[in-house]
């Protein structure tokens, strides 16, 4: 190739480098711009998260210390009782007692269900990477739905020598706790709710069995959608919708699966939470906080 012929195509070249490199600086400030707006964005749907998180916060901490004055009134009232003169005048106002207090209690689940679900929606759950007991939590769970459950029969059965599951002992609680007093909505008293608990394979599988209407084909997954309610549950006690969406997304933290189906023997619900089991670390360091615990 000829001299000439080469500083042209070198000369070619280098328009060809400015060219392009002029055309990026010319989009590089439509570039930054976005990525600043992008950015403005999210710092602004942080605060928003931030200033959400901390209104629910201080709700829910009004409304667990005005029921706890309600709960100490009570217990005053029922010492009251036994200035009554008829036994019937007693069963009346024993009545009203309850009621107000499954009030108070229903209102405690309210509130602590918009906490939850605005600590997911704003990316606010952080799950624990733990070796967790299975019976320890549905022992905690049994005496937390203790009330819940005295209109029906809860029989809970963990398999003998069940491995740890991986996951985190709060939010797990609270899934269980969401399931239970979702079957104690929709199966009629006096029938039987289960939690059950198994090994298959490499996960730990509980189960959440009731006798109640079930659920059609067609809802499985809906029913987990925020604000989701089956018509056979308002006739007995009405919820916020939330409480299975909140199970699942908390599951899902916790890097495990919640499905819901129809049984196959009667009618009724059952929902599978699987969890991966604990892997030798994880069950190691939970054996060593619970010896030096």
């Amino acid at each position: 190739m000829q001299p000439h012929i080469e500083k042209l195509v070198k000369l070619q070249s280098v328009d060809l480098e400015r060219t392009r490199v002029n055309n990026a600086l010319r989009a590089l400030p439509a570039e930054l711009a976005q990525a600043q707006a992008e950015l403005d964005a999210a710092e602004r749907k942080a605060a928003e998260a931030s200033d959400a998180l901390t209104r629910e916060e201080t709700l829910r901490t009004r409304l667990e210390r005005d029921i706890a004055g309600f709960r100490e009134k009570l217990a005053r009232f029922r010492k009251q009782l036994d200035a009554v003169k008829t036994p019937e005048q007693a069963a009346a106002i024993e009545h009203e007692i309850q009621f107000a207090q499954d009030e108070a209690e229903r209102l405690n689940r309210f509130f602590g269900n918009l906490l939850d679900m605005t600590r997911l929606e704003a990316g606010g759950v952080r799950a624990t990477d733990d070796a967790v007991d299975i019976a320890e939590i549905a022992e905690s769970v049994g005496i937390r739905v203790h009330d819940l459950a005295r209109d029906h029969r809860l029989v809970v059965d963990i398999e003998t020598n069940l491995p740890l599951a991986q996951g985190d002992v709060g939010l797990l609680e609270q899934v269980l706790f969401n399931l239970l007093d979702n079957a104690f909505k929709y199966a009629m008293p006096g029938t039987l709710v289960q939690l059950r608990a198994r090994r298959d394979d490499r996960f730990v599988v509980m189960e959440v069995i009731d006798e109640g209407p079930g659920i059609p084909a067609s809802q499985v997954e809906t029913i987990f959608n925020k604000f989701t309610r089956l018509e056979q549950g308002d006739r007995k006690r009405a919820g916020t919708g939330l409480g299975l969406a909140i199970a699942r997304g908390f599951v899902t933290a916790m890097g495990g699966t919640l499905q819901a189906s129809g049984r196959n023997d009667r009618p009724g619900a059952v929902f599978t939470l699987r969890l991966p089991v604990a892997t030798i670390e994880q069950q190691l360091g939970a054996n060593e906080v619970a010896e030096h615990g």
